[in-house]
């Protein structure tokens, strides 16, 4: 009896070996070769959790563990260095997306130049600063920011670029 189900479970085993596996199931990661299957993902994700077209600021809320629950999330994570924001920057290339509102830090970001800038950009227009000397006038609030932020790239150990 015991040498019949060994039998039966080894040729069930070599029924399936010859069947040809689909690329997506020898490597997680094919499947998020081609952009549009990603976004396909992302507005699907969005949907369910009811973030409607031209809502794209409702992301800034969205949890990782969110998309990690999705079937394919992880992989699709994986390849954006597990950053919400490198994830909606690729895929939604025409939001202008700042990495400091996310409610999960997304310490991969401070890294690029391109986000620092950004961020200065962000102060400069949000302060209404059009020249140099104006950052004088709110230096107050100035050391604040600067201090948060290095409280932020301390916390990450990102001061080593």
């Amino acid at each position: 009896m015991l040498l019949h189900k060994f039998a039966y479970s080894l040729d069930k085993i070599m029924e399936a070996a010859k069947q040809d596996p689909s690329p997506s199931d020898l490597h997680p990661h094919s499947r998020w070769r081609d952009m549009s299957e990603k976004r396909e993902f992302m507005d699907s994700l969005a949907k369910t959790i009811g973030i409607k077209e031209g809502e794209q600021d409702k992301w800034y809320e969205v949890r990782l563990q969110r998309v990690l629950e999705e079937d394919g999330g992880a992989a699709l994570l994986a390849l954006s260095s597990n950053s919400l924001y490198e994830l909606l920057s690729a895929v939604y290339p025409e939001v202008d997306w700042l990495p400091w509102k996310f409610t999960t830090s997304q310490k991969v970001a401070w890294r690029d130049p391109k986000v620092l800038r950004k961020a200065v950009d962000f102060v400069e227009k949000s302060l209404s600063l059009r020249k140099p000397e104006d950052w004088y006038v709110h230096i107050y609030s100035l050391i604040i920011f600067f201090i948060k932020l290095h409280i932020l790239f301390s916390r990450f150990d990102l001061l080593r670029f």
